[in-house]
């Protein structure tokens, strides 16, 4: 006796072919969607209407899919800059004694900002120009950090 949505013929679920995967890579990739990706994919359908405008929705998206900004382009516009090639426009070179290339920034009101690439998640900021010439003169040679 056959249950309900089995044929006899088959024995398999009347929903799927009864043919095996056509590689071991479609059944792994099926196997490792995660249950909250799928419910998102089903949103979209649900959403769009149909699986295929779901699709072109997907591939609209990754056509337009937007490059993080770099290090250096996310401290500029924490300082107000539109991009680091503004900062870097912005700034005026300093080189330490070790021969580390620095570069001082006049940032609005704040004050001053020095950076260097290895510094950009924390760079060092000084209330005034002088302040900044006070701390350079005191540490000579010592890279700011």
């Amino acid at each position: 006796m056959m249950g309900q949505g089995m044929t006899e013929s088959s024995a398999v679920p009347s929903g799927l072919s009864g043919q095996p995967a056509s590689s071991a890579s479609e059944w792994n990739l099926h196997e490792h969607v995660a249950p909250a990706i799928e419910l998102e994919a089903q949103q979209l359908i649900d959403h769009a209407g149909s699986p295929d405008l779901a699709k072109q929705a997907i591939d609209a998206a990754s056509h337009h899919q937007v490059e993080p900004p770099s290090p250096a382009d996310e401290l500029a516009q924490q300082f107000g800059f539109v991009s680091a090639v503004q900062l870097l426009e912005s700034s005026r070179p300093l080189t330490a004694q070790d021969g580390t290339p620095w570069w001082v920034t006049s940032i609005r009101e704040e004050g001053w900002l020095v950076w260097n690439e290895q510094t950009l998640a924390a760079p060092q900021q000084f209330p005034s120009l002088e302040a900044l010439n006070h701390y350079l003169g005191e540490n000579a040679g010592i890279s700011p950090r």
